[in-house]
């Protein structure tokens, strides 16, 4: 985004011929925020909905679609038959020039002159307005929702990069694969999402062959993977705390950044308490002293 508003900057735009709906605002562009519109709208979500209801306010009722298909056209005739229009008071028709004041406008406008109050829009719900905005926030998604990991990629690497294109978070499902395999697919995966959209991958608590479980942190790890979905875990490993503690760090002024995170699954409280627990100390002093993790990340 802000690379794009630096490259707008040597280019002036005259104000449109015909009207056009922002993606970003659901209304015409105006001649003032043309830059900021375009700017706006790589970072921000498409207002398809409420773009299609305010033209429907506008009591348009033909739409055509410029494009090879008709998914657009589908979904505009959903839209038709199951929302209302939007509809704002006092504005011109699309296309209509604005009336100058007849007299000059105040601040104020006097009892006689108000009409009725314009009622409050009511939005609509809609999947990306469901679940937590923080959990969003914080995974970078479009959508609060999660597809879980099966062992031996059941849950495939083809459903992980169709989840993260949408902006879903899925994990790829590492158990009983090998350590080539799981990496053949890590790099399968990041070829197909290389703009940061998101994916995880599991990691199964292995107690019988903890050393198998470090590797496949460290491999990882090395891959840059920042998403983990802990499953099978009755205890925190030193696999899972090296994972964690290796994506934390500090700026000059003490902010603390959290690069990874570890979905747990769990099926009993005791469990969900010992991941919302600091790392035991017993676990994070060895991983400082194998030089695993800086004493920074420790602390």
């Amino acid at each position: 985004m802000e690379e794009f508003g630096r490259f707008l900057q040597a280019f002036s735009f005259a104000p449109p011929m015909i009207p056009v709906i922002s993606n970003v605002h659901a209304r015409p562009y105006l001649p003032e925020q043309l830059k900021t519109n375009l700017i706006e709208q790589i970072v921000r979500p498409v207002q398809w909905t409420e773009s299609i209801r305010y033209l429907m306010g506008k009591a348009m009722q033909t739409f055509e679609e410029l494009a090879p298909g008709n998914m657009l056209t589908l979904l505009i005739a959903d839209i038709q038959r199951t929302a209302t229009p939007l509809v704002i008071p006092d504005e011109p028709r699309l296309g209509a020039a604005r009336p100058p004041p007849s007299r000059p406008v105040g601040l104020a406008r006097h009892a006689q002159d108000s009409g009725p109050a314009p009622q409050p829009h009511r939005p609509t719900i809609t999947p990306e307005r469901l679940g937590s905005e923080a959990f969003k926030r914080d995974y970078g998604l479009r959508y609060a929702y999660v597809g879980g990991a099966m062992v031996k990629g059941i849950a495939s690497k083809d459903m992980v990069v169709r989840m993260g294109k949408a902006g879903f978070l899925s994990f790829f499902g590492t158990g009983g694969l090998r350590l080539p395999d799981i990496e053949q697919n890590i790099q399968a995966i990041q070829h197909e999402l290389p703009n940061g959209e998101p994916y995880g991958m599991n990691l199964l608590c292995n107690p019988m062959r903890p050393q198998t479980e470090m590797e496949t942190v460290d491999l990882f790890l090395r891959y840059g993977i920042r998403h983990v979905e802990a499953s099978a875990y009755m205890q925190i490993t030193p696999a899972l705390v090296k994972f964690r503690l290796s994506g934390l760090s500090q700026d000059a002024r003490g902010t603390m950044t959290i690069a990874n995170r570890v979905l747990a699954k769990v099926s009993r409280p005791e469990v969900a308490q010992l991941f919302l627990r600091p790392a035991p100390a017993r676990i994070v002093k060895p991983l400082v002293d194998q030089h695993e993790i800086t004493a920074e990340q420790a602390a």
